[in-house]
């Protein structure tokens, strides 16, 4: 808990194919430079309030203008060619430098940047994971135990705030919902097994099954 989130992230991704492309002083370089943009924006939202927005709770606007600071003023986006659950996917598609510098993220790597952006805000934001047939999937939940927590799904249309049952509908079982700890936000420990296991499916799609065990 003690580590920023980036440093852990991208120290699972040493020494793997691809790796020397990580520059990791670029890379927070360049989110401690977004985060007073999404604070000097959400600012100004919040101070100017959309009626349509009249639904939202203060946290969801918060999010919603992180997210749009990344995907419409950063030109951080989700890599549309890694769209289908087929697409093959490499380091910069699973560790967020791919996301920063690359042709774009994932759901491995752009909650990551969410949550790194957002931490350095005072957010309470934790990632979580949801089973899924062909994979796992990753996403934010902004977890204030003096508030309703929220799930965040954040892309190029906006922000979703989906309850937990959205990601049941893939016919996960309770008991393995339980038993793999989906839908659970995260610790720091749980963050870090989640980054080695991307790391371990890294090697296995080059073959390398003895660095996967």
């Amino acid at each position: 808990a003690r580590y920023d989130i980036v440093a852990t992230h991208l120290a699972c991704a040493a020494g793997m194919p691809g790796s020397e492309k990580i520059d990791l002083g670029r890379c927070i370089k360049a989110i401690e430079k977004l985060v007073p943009w999404v604070r000097q924006y959400t600012d100004h939202v919040l101070a100017h309030p959309d009626p349509a927005d009249a639904g939202e709770t203060e946290a969801q606007q918060r999010m919603r203008c992180l997210v749009t600071v990344l995907w419409r003023g950063a030109k951080i986006r989700y890599n549309p060619a890694k769209i289908p659950l087929e697409a093959p996917l490499c380091l910069e598609d699973t560790f967020i430098h791919g996301a920063l510098f690359g042709d774009g993220g994932t759901c491995a790597s752009l909650p990551v940047l969410y949550t790194a952006i957002g931490r350095r805000l005072g957010y309470p934001l934790k990632l979580v994971s949801s089973w899924g047939p062909k994979a796992c999937h990753l996403f934010c939940r902004w977890d204030d135990p003096a508030g309703e927590p929220f799930n965040v799904e954040g892309n190029e249309t906006g922000v979703g705030c989906f309850l937990d049952d959205h990601y049941r509908e893939h016919g996960q079982d309770p008991h393995h919902e339980k038993i793999g700890r989906y839908l659970v936000s995260q610790t720091p420990r749980e963050e870090v097994a989640g980054f080695i296991k991307q790391r371990a499916h890294g090697w296995l799609d080059v073959l390398n099954r003895r660095c996967a065990v």
